[in-house]
């Protein structure tokens, strides 16, 4: 088995909107290609081939991306409900999905 390396190239060509080298640098992208690597493994295994298994590698390097863009713009991810200002209470309600895992990449 050997795992799947990142081709930054092909990041930048499936993803345009990254590909603005003095705004997203190649060592942030691999940043967070490195934390993407932490929910899907790269060893090229398993039922999803080579192929497969890079682009969804590459799907989760985008999404978290886009989650700290969204973070750093002052946004949050989520709908609020309900908020308390007295030590600070904050509500959120999801949007429909089956459990959290499939909330949090429906955020990007």
């Amino acid at each position: 088995m050997t795992d799947i390396t990142f081709d930054i190239a092909v990041f930048r060509a499936s993803f345009p909107a990254y590909s603005n080298v003095a705004a997203y640098p190649d060592m942030t992208i691999q940043g967070y290609w490195d934390a993407a690597i932490c929910y899907i493994n790269p060893n090229n295994y398993g039922y999803l081939n080579g192929a497969s298994r890079a682009r969804a590698l590459n799907l989760m390097t985008a999404h978290l991306l886009y989650l700290a863009d969204v973070i750093k713009g002052g946004q949050q991810v989520g709908f609020t409900t309900q908020a308390t200002i007295d030590k600070i209470s904050v509500a959120m309600q999801a949007p429909p999905a089956a459990n959290a895992w499939q909330y949090w990449l429906n955020t990007s």
